[in-house]
This record gives C-alpha cells, sequence and structure tokens, in this order.
C-alpha cells in the first residue's frame, strides 16, 4: 500500500523547514528540499516526507541539515538516482502550488 502523506504530516515538515530557515545549507536553493542526518537516529532509510521522518527532525533537530536535493545527492553518490521518487516528488510539488488550500 502506497504511504500517504497528511495534512498533519504536511504541517509537521512546514515547520521543520521553517525551523532549518527553508534554504539549502549548502547554496542558496529553496526547492526540493530534503532533510540530511548529520547523526544516526532511529529512522534509517527513505522516507523523508513520512510523518515519523517529521517527528524525528523535531525530536532530533541537530542531528539534520536541509539540503536540497542536488546538494543531497552530491552527499551520497551513487545512492539516489533519479528515479520514480524525484518524479511524485515533482507532482506532488506541482500539485501543491496548484492547491495551496491542502496546506491550509
Amino acid at each position: 500500500m502506497a504511504a500517504r502523506i497528511t495534512i498533519r504530516t504536511r504541517e509537521m515538515r512546514r515547520r521543520n523547514l521553517e525551523m532549518f530557515g527553508n534554504r539549502c545549507l549548502k547554496c542558496p536553493s529553496d526547492r526540493n528540499l530534503e532533510f540530511h542526518h548529520q547523526f544516526e537516529t532511529e529512522i534509517k532509510g527513505r522516507g523523508r516526507g513520512s510523518y515519523h521522518r517529521m517527528k524525528d527532525v523535531m525530536l532530533h533537530p541537530l542531528s539534520y541539515v536541509l539540503l536540497c536535493r542536488s546538494c543531497h545527492k552530491k552527499e551520497h553518490p551513487g545512492i539516489f538516482p533519479v528515479s520514480v521518487v524525484d518524479q511524485v516528488d515533482d507532482m506532488e510539488e506541482e500539485f501543491l502550488r496548484n492547491h495551496p488550500e491542502v496546506l491550509l
């Protein structure tokens, strides 16, 4: 079953992005932002948009940095090829631009 991003998760992500300044730490980008582990926490692997990931960012903010997708891929060469996940992220971003009421 595909994971569903809830309004609660979106709101938590929005707050986390604000906490980290809504910009990539390594470049001036404010698009396609992802939370990168600096230190290990209980959360492993993918799932950067999941409720558990967003909760972990809130509980352990010093364990993460905010990077754009391009800079994040440079941190993990060969691990994050362009994939269906990137395409889904792009579609979700476009949907949210066209339907901002979802974030209210």
